[in-house]
């Protein structure tokens, strides 16, 4: 009896956890990568599809990192790091319409992961809507639409300004930002203004009983 309890809870967690739509000893073939960050020892990977690779040794193996995920996240976007917080943002796409959902950040280097419902973090403001949600360079903004008044926080929500510049303005660092180039089978990434390369990422890679994962980029 106590095999099958812990079998059907396995099953359950699976499932519950989304791994179902990813299955075992299979070849997954995702669209492209959407974002690459280095953070001390550690390369993740974010995909159009919701999904978050995690590399410790350069991307010669990799591991799937999990999380518990609503209904309305099919796609990972604007993976970025700034003075060692991780960021991601989880979006969904139905009906060609990109709405952000969720907020993922990391102060571990992606060891750890906090999860922030964008729905909960707009200002309760009547001219606010999720939206309108932009995050750059840590900075998260939100535009009151009646006002033209920029809602803006770089603490992930914790503090609030208002400001009459969008953060769009602000440069980009360019010494940090990564590059991703796609060749015939790997890809590379590549920092800085002068393209240093950090990383080669294999097309195609193992994920242990989940498969093979290809990358159509």
């Amino acid at each position: 009896m106590s095999l099958l309890l812990l079998s059907g809870i396995t099953i359950y967690g699976l499932f519950r956890f989304q791994w179902n739509d990813y299955g075992f000893v299979k070849t997954h073939e995702l669209q492209k990568i959407t974002g690459a960050i280095k953070t001390d020892d550690t390369l993740l990977l974010t995909s159009s599809n919701p999904y978050l690779f995690v590399s410790k040794d350069g991307g010669t193996s990799w591991k799937l990192e999990m999380f518990n995920l609503d209904q309305k996240e099919n796609s990972f976007t604007d993976l970025d790091v700034q003075e060692n917080n991780a960021y991601f943002v989880s979006r969904s796409s139905y009906g060609g319409n990109i709405t952000p959902r969720f907020l993922y950040h990391s102060d571990t280097s992606g060891q750890d992961w906090t999860k922030i419902d964008l729905e909960d973090l707009t200002p309760q403001v009547a001219g606010i809507s999720v939206e309108s949600f932009i995050i750059k360079n840590r900075w998260i903004q939100f535009l009151d639409e009646n006002e033209n008044m920029y809602y803006q926080s770089d603490d992930f929500g914790k503090t609030w300004t208002e400001s009459n510049t969008s953060i769009t303005h602000n440069k980009t660092n360019k010494k940090n930002h990564l590059s991703i180039e796609a060749k015939d089978k790997e890809i590379l990434i590549k920092k800085g203004n002068q393209g240093k390369l950090i990383a080669k990422v294999n097309k195609e890679f193992e994920l242990s009983l989940f498969g093979n994962v290809t990358f159509k980029n």
